[in-house]
């Protein structure tokens, strides 16, 4: 191969990669916008409410166990009997355990961030039965149990906007602060049944519960009922689903989501978990059982940015390639510095859009920033390729390209499979554009030489 274009090569080379220097910094810039932004966002749920788990209602029984114990007698001639306290809780899931909630949502802004908001209104009803003597079946003499009470666990309390109103077994009921279950410390109790017969099977007692809670972003909700019905509606139109029990049925349009679990002990294994949780705190496995519904955000700028920044070389590389296509094949000469200056508008690119996504959005973001770089390589290469006819033909595959970019970045199940396609689509624009041309007779005619071998 002739040197000096070997040498055009080494140049080209060195200049990609001193671009990685700008590119690397805005791929810097962009994490760290994006950090800032969710530091923004838990600052706003930390002084209002954060996401919410709710737990409950479980019907807890206090007892105190007498335990008789043996031990030797100071002289070791025999055993005498003595005895302990020891004081525990039993726990009872709801038969049946129907959730509604209707969630509206509101956007919470700090200066140009913004966190998602809901309120929602939830109705707890079901039943509860108890078996007789609260299923001790040995040793019952030795238990003396204590009013049972009810309790539920919200993971912040700061978002229980109004009273909450109990009615169990046809009765109102006062409620209490703090869950008296120390695995579950956030939340409130409802004594109830102080009169209660444990000595038979009790009947189902019905109980209902009302009230408004608040959080941001996430509302998961455990499904503790030997049979769990959960509908939620809401108003925002972007959910998603998580956890490790999606809903039965849901559906969602442009004015919010519907969506409908259901859920059995069967499945859950949730009456094993609970006292496992409850004793040894434990809570992982209970936990899994949880409805999960996460308000998000669609078009995430920063996700985006960071994703279309991973491109930038492939830009800079298909630009430089079509730039040397020109020099080939029309016998021009791009000097390095118009090189450097078109890399550096490439780079520029992706530091209109991560800041103008900011203020107007990712897609128009794109747009104004595409249509600003393209026609200032339009405008510029008008001199560099001596031609508008071939600067406005660059300028508009270049157009093509950023296109073609969206649609990867905008596609994420296919991303792959779309940037391959492009990458082999461009491949095959080169290799047919140059099939005949003989690269030993365009070096010769692009850099012409003296007798001695010199460029002239």
């Amino acid at each position: 191969m002739n040197k000096p274009l070997l040498l055009k090569f080494i140049v080209m080379g060195f200049i990609t990669l001193l671009l990685l220097v700008p590119l690397s910094l805005i791929h810097s810039m962009i994490q760290e916008r994006g950090a800032y932004r969710n530091s923004v966002m838990a600052n706003i749920a930390s002084s209002t409410s954060r996401d919410q788990l709710l737990v409950g209602p479980v019907m807890v029984v206090p007892y105190t166990k007498t335990v008789t114990q043996w031990r030797k007698t100071e002289n070791d001639k025999g055993v005498d009997a003595y005895t302990s306290k020891q004081n525990g809780q039993l726990f009872f899931l709801p038969e049946t355990l129907k959730v509604a909630v209707q969630m509206k949502t509101e956007l919470r802004k700090r200066g140009i961030y913004q966190a998602t908001l809901y309120h929602a209104a939830i109705n707890m009803r079901g039943t509860f039965k108890l078996p007789q003597d609260y299923g001790i079946v040995e040793g019952l003499e030795s238990y003396t149990f204590q009013t049972p009470f009810l309790f539920m666990s919200v993971s912040d309390v700061r978002g229980i906007k109004s009273t909450i109103d109990v009615r169990f077994d046809g009765e109102d009921k006062s409620v209490a602060p703090g869950t008296r279950v120390a695995a579950f410390s956030n939340g409130v109790h409802v004594p109830v049944m102080q009169n209660i017969d444990h000595s038979e099977q009790a009947d189902d007692t019905a109980f209902d519960l009302n009230f408004r809670l608040q959080g941001t972003s996430r509302l998961s909700i455990l499904q503790l009922g030997k049979e769990t019905e959960i509908a939620m509606t809401s108003d925002w139109p972007h959910p998603s689903f998580q956890g490790n029990y999606l809903p039965s049925t849901h559906e969602i349009g442009e004015r919010g989501f519907s969506a409908n679990w259901y859920s059995s002990h069967f499945a859950n294994n949730v009456h094993q978990y609970l006292p496992v949780c409850a004793r040894a705190q434990r809570c992982e496995d209970l936990m899994a059982s949880a409805a999960q519904v996460a308000l998000i955000h669609p078009v995430d700028h920063y996700v985006k940015s960071n994703r279309a920044i991973k491109y930038a070389l492939l830009f800079v590389g298909l630009t430089f390639a079509g730039f040397f296509l020109f020099e080939v094949m029309k016998q021009l000469k791009i000097h390095p510095v118009q090189y450097s200056l078109v890399g550096i508008s490439l780079a520029a690119f992706y530091l209109l859009l991560i800041s103008l996504s900011e203020h107007i959005g990712f897609v128009w973001a794109y747009i104004v920033s595409a249509a600003a770089c393209i026609f200032l390589l339009g405008f510029y290469l008008v001199n560099v390729l001596q031609s508008a006819k071939r600067a406005w033909l660059f300028a508009l595959s270049l157009g093509l390209l950023y296109a073609l970019l969206y649609g990867v970045l905008d596609s994420e199940d296919y991303a792959l499979l779309m940037g391959a396609i492009l990458l082999f689509a461009v491949l095959s624009v080169f290799m047919i554009a140059t099939r005949k041309l003989d690269w030993y007779v365009a070096a010769k005619e692009y850099f012409p030489q003296d007798k001695q071998g010199k460029v002239t």
